[in-house]
């Protein structure tokens, strides 16, 4: 039977920064490599409180639904064949409340601002993809067909 995962990921960017967060060694997916904070969509929940929650969960801090909008939607394909949705959502720099920490440090290795011209080489390929379709405009894209 066909499966379509959903997945959250939240941009957190101020001045010319972007946040990312570095995966563990040990990680069943990617393991080492970057990528913005969020995760899989639970049941019985909508994009906003799926990625409020992550982010809540991943960093400790508090996102206001009204300071966030979805910039990107990507429909991709991995090469054994797993298909999953990507919403990726902005968040304004005043609509975040707390302090950043990492919070699953057996999830992740660290948290790190990281200059928008210098995203790393381990960035996770559909967040990289993303980055560059939102920053040429674009809301809808298709990876890994």
């Amino acid at each position: 039977m066909f499966k379509l995962s959903p997945f959250v990921n939240v941009i957190l960017k101020k001045e010319n920064q972007v946040l990312l967060i570095k995966r563990v060694d040990s990680a069943k997916w990617y393991p080492g490599f970057f990528s913005f904070p969020g995760g899989k969509i639970d049941g019985n929940e909508t994009v906003l409180l799926a990625s409020i929650r992550e982010v809540r969960e991943e960093l400790g801090v508090s996102l206001d639904p009204k300071g966030l909008s979805v910039v990107h939607v990507c429909h991709y394909r991995k090469e054994d064949g797993f298909e999953g949705l990507d919403f990726f959502l902005q968040a304004q720099e005043s609509s975040w409340s707390g302090e950043l920490h990492n919070m699953e440090p057996e999830k992740h290795e660290c948290i790190e601002w990281i200059n928008l011209d210098k995203l790393p080489d381990n960035l996770i390929h559909i967040h990289k993809h993303a980055f560059q379709e939102i920053n040429k405009g674009s809301f809808y894209s298709e990876f890994g067909w």
